[in-house]
C-alpha cells in the first residue's frame, strides 16, 4: 500500500497559506508579527492573587498589566 502524502492537499494549503506569506514579509525586512518574548515565573501565591485582582480591575490580562510595568520602569530609568 502507498504511503498517503497530505503536501497537495487543498486544505493545508489554506491553512499554510499565511505561514508562507510571513515568511515572504520577514525575508523583505518587515514584521509580520510583533516579536514576543517568553517567560516563567515563579511567583509568591500572595502576588499571583494580587496579579489577578489588579489586572482584573484594570480590565487587561495579566501580561498585558506586567508588560504595562515594564514599560513605566523603562519610562523612568529613561532607558
Amino acid at each position: 500500500m502507498a504511503k498517503k502524502s497530505f503536501k497537495d492537499s487543498p486544505a493545508l494549503a489554506i491553512i499554510g497559506h499565511g505561514q508562507k506569506e510571513a515568511a515572504a514579509a520577514e525575508s523583505e525586512g518587515e514584521s509580520a508579527a510583533p516579536k514576543h518574548y517568553r517567560l516563567n515565573l515563579k511567583l509568591k501565591a500572595e502576588h499571583k492573587e494580587y496579579l489577578k485582582e489588579v489586572s482584573w480591575r484594570e480590565r487587561t490580562s495579566i501580561t498585558e498589566y506586567l508588560n504595562g510595568l515594564i514599560e513605566a520602569d523603562k519610562t523612568s530609568r529613561r532607558m
